[in-house]
């Protein structure tokens, strides 16, 4: 039997903050989307992470990560969007 997968972290409050900043792939200015990185899972699939692993996206890159690339680590490159995360997270926890 698997495990069922911890409840993630959400926050309203956390991704209005997270939604004040520039897109993090092209830099167009705020408002954001909050977007949720994707975690994986072999057994079971990629789901949505918990509030606390967002970045700021524009809707245009929003959208194209999600309908036409897929793949988070082909659509950022070189961007280091989970230590982006990372950063957000303890700069709204300061």
């Amino acid at each position: 039997m698997i495990p069922k997968r911890p409840k993630p972290w959400r926050s309203a409050a956390y991704l209005a903050f997270v939604r004040i900043f520039a897109c993090l792939k092209c830099s167009a200015p705020p408002p954001s989307e909050a977007h949720h990185i994707l975690r994986g899972d072999t057994r079971r699939g990629q789901y949505r992470a918990g509030d606390d692993e967002t970045v700021p996206l524009c809707r245009k890159c929003h959208s194209e990560l999600h309908d036409r690339v897929g793949d988070e680590e082909a659509f950022f490159g070189f961007i280091d969007y989970r230590k982006r995360a990372a950063e957000l997270l303890k700069e709204w926890k300061s």
